[in-house]
């Protein structure tokens, strides 16, 4: 997508599809409390017991890791940001490049 090769219906994938053929169940709610010992998941959709639980809380992006990260980068890990990204490039690349000066030369006299 940022370099306008794809479009974001390109890059999508169906989990529902893939999960219903693989046998996995998913749910997105809130995990209010895990028992280990039940293998149960009490969540604000109900109760959900498990044989094997993974938890994906998502990234968490620290922009603020070394000076100029958070004004000078993008982050494409959703299509929205991807999205910014292809058009801010679209931008950089229609902007023209401004000449600057040669470096004035000095004579050893």
């Amino acid at each position: 997508m940022p370099f306008r090769r794809r479009n974001i219906k390109d890059i999508q994938i169906r989990r529902d599809n893939i999960f219903k053929r693989k046998g996995i169940r998913f749910l997105e709610a809130e995990a209010l409390k895990v028992d280990t010992i039940n293998q149960t998941v009490i969540t604000s959709e109900g109760d959900v017991s498990y044989d094997h639980l993974v938890i994906a809380s998502g990234p968490k992006v620290n922009f603020d890791i070394a000076p100029g990260v958070k004004d000078h980068s993008y982050y494409i890990g959703t299509p929205l940001h991807a999205k910014r990204l292809a058009q801010n490039l679209t931008t950089f690349y229609k902007t023209p490049v401004q000449q600057s000066s040669p470096p004035h030369k000095t004579q050893a006299v």
